[in-house]
């Protein structure tokens, strides 16, 4: 019964979880389950909302480099580990990151805290990244962490331990707000230099960004539009702009512009002399008619 359990465990993962992501994030704990639970000013603060909050920062950081993320829980909700592991199995490709914040009898432990599991490679590298990143001085490898025992070869596996909510400096760090999003900006960084370059940017290449066109005065403009109807001296005008060469086109475009005001005068003189000339020989036609009618009543 249970090995079915885990088979449909395992079958709702893969249906879920469409495509695989670079980077799986898992906040420790939830739910029904609290992680460590301290107590400060009066204040209870417990390990699943803390995990959870660091969580969401490192997600949006690293989302925002585009990459692709995906979480095992968004909100305070109770995965199992089974479900836990099966996403990371299937749906990782890079790196597993697990987020927790440690606790110990002894009150004076203090710091974080990295694991990875040795059945990656390259899981060792990328708790040694995550180490330098929160400046931890503990790095372990653990076979117990049932979390880490993702199956995944391709997959790094490493959990963070982001510091002892026992001891009373690192409990004061983790309940304030912006020490966590800090965090979240160091664990980003790390999962981004282990990982690589983000998917999206492989797929598609950057495009040229567009030259920004030119800014012209309005002479330019519009000895550039009148050039265009009256004469091929746009194309000369065309190549460089500068005032000089805008003042010439201006001077060649009136030149055209009167050339062609005389060539309209020219054709008016030639019509109108063309209309005398034509009234002249309607008047000739009319007199020579008036003289034969006068010789017709002569005779």
């Amino acid at each position: 019964m249970k090995f079915l359990i885990k088979i449909m465990l395992l079958f709702y993962v893969c249906i879920q979880t469409a495509w695989a992501a670079q980077i799986v994030l898992d906040a420790g704990h939830g739910g029904r389950d609290p992680g460590a639970v301290q107590t400060l000013n009066g204040k209870r603060y417990m390990e699943k909302d803390i995990a959870l909050d660091i969580t969401k920062h490192t997600q949006r950081e690293l989302v925002a480099q585009g990459y692709d993320v995906a979480m095992t829980r968004t909100k305070d909700t109770y995965e199992s580990l089974d479900k836990r592991r099966a996403q990371n199995i299937f749906q990782c490709e890079k790196l597993a990151l697990s987020i927790h914040a440690d606790a110990h009898t002894n009150p004076h432990a203090k710091g974080g805290t990295v694991l990875y599991h040795p059945s990656a490679s390259h899981s060792r590298t990328a708790a040694e990244v995550f180490r330098n990143a929160i400046q931890s001085k503990r790095v372990a490898r653990s076979q117990k962490v049932r979390v880490l025992r993702n199956g995944n070869p391709e997959c790094a596996s490493v959990l963070v331990e982001v510091g002892f909510m026992s001891n009373p400096d690192d409990l004061k760090q983790l309940a304030n707000p912006q020490h966590r999003r800090v965090l979240g900006k160091k664990l980003a960084s790390a999962a981004a230099q282990y990982v690589g370059a983000p998917r999206k940017s492989s797929k598609k290449a950057a495009k040229p960004a567009k030259a920004a066109p030119a800014k012209t005065s309005n002479t330019a403009a519009k000895a550039t539009a009148s050039s265009r109807e009256t004469a091929p001296v746009a194309k000369a005008t065309k190549a460089v702009l500068t005032p000089q060469n805008v003042k010439v086109a201006n001077t060649k475009v009136a030149q055209n512009q009167k050339d062609v005001k005389d060539v309209k005068a020219v054709k008016a003189v030639k019509d109108v002399k063309k209309d005398v000339k034509d009234v002249k020989s309607k008047n000739v036609v009319k007199t020579e008619d008036k003289s034969i009618k006068k010789s017709v009543k002569v005779s």
